[in-house]
């Protein structure tokens, strides 16, 4: 997930607090989709997953 092994101590917090910073929080989160959005049919499944996941504030890095 972004972490190279055999680097110094300075070099791997640097590594961890870069990557932490770009982190989003798992936290429940109101959608607001536009009236003129569309989503192919073939789609809506897997938006449909992702809404939800978002709404209940759950990790979304599998689907990055």
């Amino acid at each position: 997930m972004g972490i190279t092994k055999g680097l110094s101590l300075e070099e791997s917090c640097f590594q961890y607090l870069n990557l932490r910073k770009r982190l989003v929080d798992s936290v429940p989160r109101e959608i607001h989709i536009s009236k003129e959005f569309v989503c192919p049919a073939e789609l809506q499944e897997g938006l449909e997953l992702v809404i939800d996941k978002i709404k209940n504030g759950e990790n979304l890095i599998p689907h990055s």
